[in-house]
């Protein structure tokens, strides 16, 4: 190492060690915090916690565990960009050694428990996730295995050599096999931690993960669920496949299992919910996630944008067993169907398989009597209004509807002979004349003020249909007490991408995440487009939204002229506390917006910078991951 890499690295180590001791500085300084720390003295008087360091066998002295000899390299990857990413981030000798003085200064240093069922693994495999724990830069976890009667003796013999040689490691040895439920339990049982992650008997931990958990914990004390970004590890060592995850996200939580397999909970909450259930085995983390989801408030759930660990790919994975997948699929389906009577209880509705192994869909039983009010502004473009009419007349298939043509300003005789004709044709349909300069948020308040649904989507009149069932999945998320606005999955007239869903800060401004991209669950480093998931704001062009909420949050802002504000009121219902959705089973062409020019007026900019804050410039769209580029709509792993 040459000097100036060394100064380098130097300087690296040292400010991050004054990075963590300013923010150390800042939590204790925290009401929440400073009654957390009264709440342990408590705990100490009467005898339900030591006070000095955390329980036996942990002691400052297990940092020393940590040397020089066990910091690994740089993984590798056959991906250039992920591969740049892993050089900038991966977490280096300096940092690994500024993360052990941090761990030093920590005010809180809670044992983390590591819940590992065990049965048939190779010698190696085994091996290797030890290994990973023992290698942490954080000393304060237990490794609380049961072997699950073994049949070859590979996992006794491994694991009563590693319990030997590190108290740290406990150990059950199960006389007959239990399955993986019951495993789980008794692991919880032995565990002494007040925190508990999941971890997979082959997945591979990075040497930061449960540091990156701790001094979450110290920033967020309140925390009841964590999990990270994720990728994927091959025979040799190799990576790829990242998985950069957006924060909590309640309904792509019901299309996906997304939070993967290292998740880490407070204990007392998986307790509190039953603990790992009995019979759902194959799916038994994806039901302790939505459970424990739903006996925290979303407020304690924390995502950490880092690649905290590893999942293995092998031929004896579950991932590569035809069979174990069709298990895990129903299983699955399942989980969702209890979880959809925990979070609403007074819905019906239910879950479905969707088009893809593993995804899943809601299927929304509404009343009959729901009535439905689609708004449309024009202004002449009959040629793109008359489809668009047509379309939803024909092949929608809930038929409770209205639809607002708002007339702002038309001119042509034709259009003026269009009203007339399909208001004769169809008493759903009603022309409401606006003749005001055009405002887009004026407009539809003014069709809001002039309809009558329960529900109101506000549509461009360069769209058509494609699902037929497109209003029952725009109007029955709407519905949800939770959700706030809903955008449908719209497509360009060569079936390529043209929203599915909306970033904030994307491209300096907003933008469309995975516009002019195939319609494809093929693997990206984000989420698949063709699921139904969470988002910080949707397009205008097809917008749906209760009308309560839409009252309640105060209408659209016409500040804006053009466009912006259905990126405003997203981010507005975010902040009343409410999740915004992009329903991908709600699908529609979008001709975008033919019958206007390109131009945006500088009011809009003005309101844009001023209302999109912070999310364009200072913090990251949740429903996004700072470890995207900005500058591209194609989810790619940001290098620079």
């Amino acid at each position: 190492m040459t000097h100036e890499e060394l100064e380098a690295l130097l300087a690296q180590s040292q400010q991050a060690l004054e990075q963590a001791n300013s923010t150390i500085q800042l939590m204790e300084g925290i009401k929440f915090w400073q009654l957390r720390k009264l709440w342990f003295k408590f705990k100490y008087k009467i005898g339900l916690a030591s006070p000095n360091s955390p329980p036996k066998p942990f002691s400052e002295t297990e940092n020393e565990s940590f040397s020089m000899s066990s910091i690994p390299s740089i993984p590798q990857s056959d991906d250039i960009n992920y591969q740049r990413w892993l050089n900038k981030n991966y977490p280096n000798t300096a940092t690994l050694k500024a993360m052990a003085q941090v761990v030093e200064i920590l005010p809180y240093k809670p044992v983390i428990s590591l819940i590992v069922p065990i049965f048939n693994t190779s010698d190696r495999f085994l091996r290797e996730v030890i290994e990973s724990l023992l290698k942490q830069v954080y000393p304060y976890w237990e490794l609380c295995t049961i072997d699950d009667a073994s049949p070859d003796g590979t996992a006794k013999r491994i694991l009563e050599e590693y319990s030997a040689r590190d108290p740290r490691i406990k150990t059950v040895f199960g006389t007959e096999s239990s399955h993986i439920s019951r495993c789980s339990n008794t692991a919880l049982e032995i565990a002494d931690g007040e925190y508990v992650a999941l971890l997979n008997q082959d997945d591979l931990l990075t040497p930061d993960a449960l540091y990156e958990v701790a001094l979450l914990l110290n920033k967020h004390p309140e925390a009841g669920m964590i999990y990270s970004d994720e990728d994927k590890i091959d025979q040799i060592g190799r990576l790829s496949m990242p998985l950069f995850k957006p924060s909590w996200s309640p309904h792509l939580a019901i299309s996906l299992a997304y939070f993967g397999h290292f998740v880490c909970y407070q204990r007392d909450l998986v307790v509190r919910s039953g603990g790992f259930r009995e019979g759902i085995e194959v799916a038994q983390d994806y039901d302790l996630s939505l459970r424990v989801a739903q006996f925290t408030s979303h407020n304690s759930i924390y995502h950490i944008p880092k690649v905290l660990y590893h999942c293995r790919v092998h031929e004896e994975s579950t991932v590569r067993k035809a069979i174990s997948r069709l298990c895990v699929d129903s299983t699955g389906l399942l989980v969702i169907n209890n979880y959809l009577k925990l979070r609403y209880p007074s819905f019906s509705l239910g879950a479905v398989h969707s088009e893809h192994l593993f995804t899943y869909r809601l299927k929304f039983d509404l009343p009959s009597d729901l009535l439905i009010s689609i708004i449309i502004p024009t202004k002449d473009k009959v040629e793109l209004l008359q489809p668009c009419i047509q379309s939803i007349l024909e092949y929608s298939s809930w038929k409770n509807f209205e639809i607002v043509i708002l007339n702002n300003n038309s001119q042509e005789s034709t259009t003026y002979d269009f009203f007339e004709k399909v208001q004769q044709q169809d008493s759903r349909v009603l022309v409401v004349n606006a003749s005001i300069p055009f405002n887009w948020s004026k407009l539809n308040n003014l069709g809001a003020d002039r309809s009558s649904g329960e529900v109101l989507i506000f549509l461009n009149n360069d769209t058509k249909v494609i699902s037929p069932d497109w209003i029952q999945n725009l109007s029955g998320y709407a519905l949800l007490p939770d959700v706030g606005t809903v955008g449908g999955l719209l497509l360009y007239e060569d079936g390529t991408i043209q929203h599915s869903g909306v970033v904030v800060g994307m491209n300096s401004w907003a933008d469309h995440v995975f516009k002019s991209l195939p319609l494809s669950h093929d693997h990206s480093p984000f989420i698949s487009p063709v699921l139904t998931r969470n988002v910080l704001a949707v397009t205008g062009a097809c917008l749906a939204i209760e009308r309560r909420k839409l009252r309640d949050l105060g209408g659209f802002d016409e500040e804006f002229i053009i466009c912006g504000s259905d990126v405003e009121i997203g981010i507005r219902a975010h902040r009343n506390g409410l999740f915004n959705v992009m329903c991908a089973e709600a699908r529609l062409y979008h001709l975008e917006s033919k019958t206007r020019s390109s131009y945006i007026p500088e009011q809009d900019f003005i309101q844009s910078s001023l209302k999109y804050a912070p999310f364009r410039l200072d913090a990251t769209d949740p429903f996004y991951n700072p470890n995207l580029s900005l500058t591209s709509t194609k989810p790619s792993v940001r290098s620079e």
